[in-house]
């Protein structure tokens, strides 16, 4: 499976193209991460549509609902107590919702508390969005790949795409920007997962479902705008113009300049 990146945005953040092999289903799966959603196509037609679970809500955020719901419904209140909840806590782990309200207009924000008030437990929904997509062959002999979901919250999440359910998730406690991968995920297989501040981490089986921690093999200086892979060796650009090259134990190898090579 290859994947194809696009802008960041609210709508597509990012397309996997995943041809088969099998000479009875000549045709391509294609998943699309849009959000908190990855739609998979078959034959260019919807097929499935995987949603990431809900996660909890903030505690903080979460009195700040329930103070708005009991004090007579003012907006100004709420839209202070979820600034102070973002102060206490962190504005990238809030709602989505809550988010837009904070940063919304007075007239936004009455249409986005009127969506609220639909929803059973008067409480916005938190889901985490997807930031990266890649696959991972299931097995050797098998045709059947295992996504790979890379999200804003830190989590990467396996999952099985003919069933659609999640095999294992592991958090690294930063967003993820890019993942690679390497090997079959029912045998052996590297997962390399940077992050917006510059930190590399490599997963492997022994760290899904048990207490040991990703292992972190690399942090660089400057912001990572892409990794590639080939033989056993990781070339890492950083928007400092530079190239790093790391071997897969996190060993730097050798940095190239931009400014050297044009000299």
């Amino acid at each position: 499976m290859r994947v194809a990146k696009t802008q960041r945005s609210e709508k597509l953040s990012r397309l996997s193209l995943s041809p088969s092999s099998s000479p009875t289903t000549p045709t391509n799966t294609i998943g699309v991460a849009a959000g908190s959603t990855l739609f998979i196509y078959k034959a260019l037609k919807p097929f499935y549509k995987y949603d990431l679970k809900p996660i909890e809500l903030l505690p903080a955020e979460q009195a700040a609902w329930i103070r708005y719901w009991s004090d007579g419904h003012h907006i100004d209140h709420l839209v202070r107590n979820l600034e102070m909840a973002a102060d206490e806590a962190s504005f990238a782990e809030m709602s989505t919702l809550s988010q837009a309200i904070v940063m919304g207009s007075d007239e936004d924000r009455e249409q986005l508390i009127a969506k609220v008030a639909n929803m059973k437990e008067r409480m916005p929904v938190n889901k985490s969005q997807m930031t990266c997509v890649a696959s991972i062959k299931r097995s050797p002999e098998s045709l059947v790949d295992v996504c790979a979901i890379g999200c804003e919250n830190g989590d990467i999440q396996f999952v099985d795409t003919q069933a659609f359910q999640m095999l294992a998730s592991v958090n690294i406690k930063s967003p993820v920007v890019f993942i690679l991968t390497t090997g079959h995920y029912d045998v052996d297989f590297k997962v390399f997962a940077s992050t917006r501040a510059g930190t590399i981490y490599l997963i492997q089986r022994e760290h899904l479902g048990k207490d040991r921690e990703p292992r972190k093999i690399a942090t660089l200086p400057k912001r990572i705008v892409a990794i590639k892979m080939f033989a056993k060796i990781l070339a890492v650009a950083t928007d400092d113009c530079k190239i790093t090259y790391y071997d897969f134990r996190g060993k730097r190898l050798k940095e190239a300049n931009k400014a050297d090579s044009d000299q």
